[in-house]
């Protein structure tokens, strides 16, 4: 994206000055939401009802373990994601390659040792649904109610989940 950004500039960016605003913008965003990152209502009820009945679940993202870990402390949902149990296209592959290509979705399904088509998805973005579609992931919920969704987003966003190939969806009434 930076490449794309600077392409009619005069400024140049090479691989090095890259890899240092990127690091630099996700140190911010770390710092940011290890503090101002919290749970959706309902979250931990729902974890403790999937945990206390024996469901085997897990986060896949792409944002890096690091960053995840910082919104997982702030939220106070540490306790539902033991590190096996946390998957990033950032960091827990060979080499990166986040959604919306289905490689997070099979080494997670991989490492719990269980078939793509037995899990359920639940996703807020586009590339999140289409990677899991890719993988072949059971049923895809899209998920609209998280906090960065606007109310007046949802329908829309519901919408365009629903396009992507979730099947269900949450957090809306459309």
């Amino acid at each position: 994206m930076l490449k794309k950004i600077y392409a009619d500039s005069l400024t140049t960016l090479n691989e090095g000055d890259i890899d240092f605003l990127v690091a630099e913008e996700e140190k911010r965003a770390i710092e940011r939401l290890s503090i101002e990152a919290k749970a959706t209502e309902g979250t931990p009820e729902v974890l403790s009802y999937l945990r206390d009945d024996g469901f085997e679940y897990a986060l896949v993202s792409n944002s890096s373990l690091q960053r995840l870990n910082a919104c997982l402390t702030s939220a106070a949902l540490t306790d539902y994601f033991p590190n096996e149990q946390i998957f990033s296209a950032h960091d827990s592959l060979p080499v990166a390659r986040p959604k919306p290509l289905p490689d997070i979705y099979l080494h997670a399904v991989k490492c719990l040792e269980t078939e793509a088509s037995d899990c359920v998805a639940v996703e807020d973005s586009i590339s999140g649904v289409r990677a899991a579609v890719a993988a072949g992931i059971g049923r895809i919920i899209g998920y609209v109610g998280g906090t960065h969704v606007s109310e007046d987003e949802r329908k829309t966003r519901a919408e365009a989940l629903k396009s992507a190939g979730s099947k269900l969806l949450s957090g809306c009434t459309i």
